[in-house]
């Protein structure tokens, strides 16, 4: 058990990069990567050589421009003197040896290594921005909607995993003319997953959470083992798809068909959303369309209908306190606080005030047309808490409800027998 940790230990280390020279070797990989870029899109040479090399370091550092200026950062080139020189030395062994440099790089295996570590690089990069990203808007951003930033941090991370899209320049926006480049695919659903298990503690961040230890129990919950399982996605989708015969390999293919057919919205052509290299026949029939857009239809109201539950669900009172379980100060017990009218019910709740507990007709302690029906007692004891955690109830095995001034403190300021 104790080498199973160890070489658990040991892999993580790996994974999240805390193994000595990894920030070189993934560097010299991400320049060569670049290098074969340029090589490819100028095999004669064509270009002056100032244009290749400002086109080779655009294609090798567009993210690590980028990802850092949206969260207002240094570009990850001019950080240190190394990578600039670096990148000089590689290029110019590419440029004058290109035909020998892309006959190695052609070798079997050779590319795929060059783009595992490249990609090792990048899929922690695309958690470290998210996080930055997340950060900095909890203190500058505008929360009116959501608790926390929702769509910024996750679009610093798409940028920051994908942001060669639109580098160099010259590209425009046409690498959006197919729909989504996969690169970009598995930047949005990676830096999502990330920031909502993570980051979010409210409601979404609870749905996904809920699935990763529906997966993976309390392993996957844990914000290291997330990081660990998307770099390993990364490291897997990027190397299969270096080889020509995987590189239409995408598995978010029924995410798109469904967006598609949800919105009516039409199917690029050369779209490369597909799950094997081999053209789908029939996919667009219209019968089979028909049926599959009232399947669609159906699953968006149960979509709708099982949100609602769930927000209904998250925000419902308990009407009970188990033996054991602390209610904090504010927090309260209800019965029939759901559409009481319609089930012809009083809704009541009962709620840790300041030195008592409360009992209420009313929907919650926020009703403005809640009345005092029993406290433990009257308005004239109420005060501030002395300790950090407030006053807090809680029920004894022995069937005692009981009210303190802190968890930790031993004087009890009211029970109930």
């Amino acid at each position: 058990e104790i080498k199973s940790a160890k070489m658990l230990i040991s892999i993580e280390d790996f994974l999240l990069r805390k193994w000595p020279y990894a920030p070189e070797i993934c560097l010299v990989a991400l320049i060569c990567t670049g290098c074969i870029k340029t090589r490819k899109q100028d095999p004669n040479k064509e270009w002056h050589p100032l244009h290749d090399f400002c086109h080779t370091f655009l294609n090798t550092f567009a993210t690590g421009i980028l990802g850092p200026i949206m969260v207002g950062e240094i570009p990850l080139p001019l950080t240190n003197d190394v990578i600039i020189t670096l990148l000089l030395a590689i290029w110019f062994i590419f440029y004058r040896l290109d035909r020998l440099m892309l006959r190695i790089t052609s070798f079997p295996g050779f590319l795929q290594v060059l783009v595992f570590f490249s990609t090792l690089s990048r899929a922690n990069n695309v958690c470290a921005f998210t996080d930055k990203a997340f950060k900095r808007l909890m203190i500058h951003g505008d929360r009116n909607f959501y608790p926390i930033p929702l769509i910024g941090p996750i679009i610093v991370g798409i940028v920051r995993g994908a942001g060669g899209l639109f580098f160099p320049p010259e590209k425009g926006l046409g690498g959006l003319k197919s729909g989504l480049p996969f690169n970009a695919q598995i930047a949005l659903v990676c830096s999502t997953v990330w920031h909502l298990a993570v980051n979010d503690p409210y409601i979404f961040g609870g749905i996904v959470r809920g699935m990763l230890h529906s997966f993976g129990g309390d392993w996957l919950v844990e914000p290291i083992h997330i990081k660990c399982v998307i770099v390993v996605f990364f490291l897997f989708m990027n190397v299969l798809q270096s080889f020509a015969y995987y590189s239409n390999v995408n598995p978010f293919w029924p995410i798109w068909e469904v967006c598609y057919y949800c919105t009516g919205l039409n199917k690029p052509e050369g779209s490369t959303a597909r799950s094997v290299p081999k053209p789908i026949v029939g996919l667009y029939d219209l019968t089979v369309r028909k049926q599959k857009e009232m399947i669609f239809n159906v699953a968006k109201a149960l979509f709708v209908f099982s949100m609602l539950s769930l927000y209904i669900a998250t925000n419902l009172p308990s009407d009970s306190i188990p033996p054991g379980k602390i209610v904090k100060e504010g927090e309260y017990i209800g019965h029939c606080t759901l559409l009481p009218t319609f089930r012809s019910c009083q809704p009541t709740v009962a709620v840790i005030e300041k030195g008592r507990i409360a009992v209420y007709r009313g929907k919650g302690p926020n009703d403005k047309r809640k009345k005092l029906l029993w406290a433990s007692a009257g308005e004239e004891v109420l005060k501030e808490a002395r300790s950090e955690e407030g006053w807090m109830g809680t029920l004894t095995e022995e069937g005692v409800l009981i009210l303190k001034d802190g968890l930790s403190s031993k004087n009890v300021a009211w029970k109930s027998k």
